[in-house]
């Protein structure tokens, strides 16, 4: 289940916050197909769990997957700030987070919320260089 570094991202993020697809999407810069396929096996081995709200499913850990698995769980929250891509991808999260998009604006302006949360990572990578 884990063979694939984007199922451990989604699992990742989703340790952080619930999300839906689209923001999923934007955070991971994946196509939607692609990510709707990782998480389709995601909730078929009860990862995941998904849930319907107004017009957005929201994806959150399953808490089965959580108690049942706990030493494996930890484990990859631990080695997670081991990965450059993980640290770029939650990096990416608290931006959008911090930006106050939602499912609407991420749907709707994909391209520019892309474009921010891309300009703020390599903001922050600069002053890193610089300093």
């Amino acid at each position: 289940m884990f063979s694939d570094e984007n199922r451990l991202r989604i699992v990742l993020l989703l340790h952080k916050k619930d999300l839906c697809v689209c923001e999923l999407e934007v955070i991971l810069e994946l196509s939607q197909s692609n990510l709707s396929k990782h998480l389709s096996h995601l909730k078929k081995n009860d990862i995941v769990e998904s849930k319907k709200s107004s017009l957005w499913t929201m994806y959150c850990l399953s808490e089965e997957f959580i108690n049942n698995h706990s030493m494996l769980y930890e484990y990859i929250l631990f080695e997670s700030d081991k990965s450059l891509v993980f640290v770029d991808d939650l990096r990416r999260l608290k931006t959008y987070l911090e930006k106050n998009i939602c499912c609407n604006i991420a749907s709707e302006n994909k391209q520019q919320v892309l474009d921010l949360l891309k300009e703020n990572h390599n903001d922050r990578r600069k002053t890193k260089i610089d300093n």
